[in-house]
């Protein structure tokens, strides 16, 4: 396993943006091939869609109560036929609050793909990073994701505007035709 970490945007040119999304749709589609499935699309997730928030935008979907403690924020157990990887984070929020996210595997986040310290980020321009090996952050068919965040501050729920770049690949005509 590879230590993935969050690479500000102002860090990377074009050319290295480019080359992480190419990782991530290549790691994508090669789970799906892996299983045995061909005639696939990727597209971008959609967080009501994809991953069953009440709402089709990113923001925290449940509140921390318990200060500099990792909480589960969401989870979700993918469709047999649905794959995803996770390449980008960004926070939108003027004063965030959430200092750490985990992306993990399982009901109660049994494997750990990565966890991220979010505050080197909050000092860039933009507040927007790339995960620099989103290969390592793919979850297949029946696989549940399960989403961790760590804050030194309670943070009500849908208080941050912290949103997961990520894209799934599934067969046509599931979604998108």
């Amino acid at each position: 396993m590879v230590d993935v970490d969050l690479i500000p945007v102002d860090e990377l040119t074009v050319a290295d943006i480019a080359a992480i999304v190419k990782k991530a749709k290549d790691a994508v589609l090669a789970a799906a091939s892996k299983k045995g499935f061909t005639d696939m699309i990727i597209r971008d997730a959609m967080p009501k869609d994809d991953f069953g928030f009440n709402l089709e935008r990113w923001e925290n979907q449940t509140a921390i109560a318990t200060v500099n403690a990792w909480a589960k924020d969401w989870s979700k157990e993918l469709p047999a036929k649905k794959f995803v990887v996770f390449y980008k984070l960004w926070n939108t929020t003027p004063s965030p609050l959430i200092t750490g996210l985990k992306i993990q595997k399982g009901g109660a986040g049994a494997r750990t793909y990565c966890q991220l310290n979010l505050e080197e980020l909050y000092l860039q321009d933009t507040v927007l990073g790339y995960l620099d090996h989103p290969e390592e952050v793919v979850l297949s068919g029946t696989d549940t994701i399960y989403v961790a965040m760590l804050a030194p501050v309670t943070v009500a729920q849908y208080g941050e505007k912290l949103g997961l770049g990520a894209f799934v690949c599934e067969p046509a005509g599931e979604s998108v035709k």
